[in-house]
């Protein structure tokens, strides 16, 4: 920000404060600063790169807020589904329940799950 202020929403706020490491230098991506929001061309044109932009990551991490309890350990549950290991019919509504939040519903993440 070139050494000036910006301010940001809460939510990220929260973000950055967890995904900060103390040890570890990060360079992250955070879309609401490094997209013009008050720009519908600028994030027509971002949204197309976004496979690209996240190919040359090394690692991607997705803030989804402060976890609701119903969907505590989901992502667990998907991972060990995807592994095979899935058998309690019970923990699909804690999956259902993730993927209902805000985040999965924003049109380039879900043009990016249909790649």
């Amino acid at each position: 920000m070139d050494g000036g202020q910006f301010p940001v929403t809460l939510n990220l706020q929260d973000a950055l404060s967890r995904l900060r490491d103390h040890f570890l230098e990060r360079i992250i991506w955070v879309d609401a600063i490094c997209i013009n929001q008050k720009s519908s061309e600028e994030q027509g044109r971002q949204v197309e790169v976004m496979a690209t932009i996240y190919s040359y990551a090394h690692r991607v991490i997705v803030w989804l807020g402060e976890a609701p309890e119903d969907v505590d350990g989901a992502l667990e549950d998907i991972r060990l589904a995807a592994n095979g290991e899935f058998t309690e019919p019970s923990k699909k509504e804690k999956i259902f329940n993730l993927l209902q939040q805000p985040w999965f519903h924003r049109i380039w993440v879900s043009e990016q799950m249909l790649l």
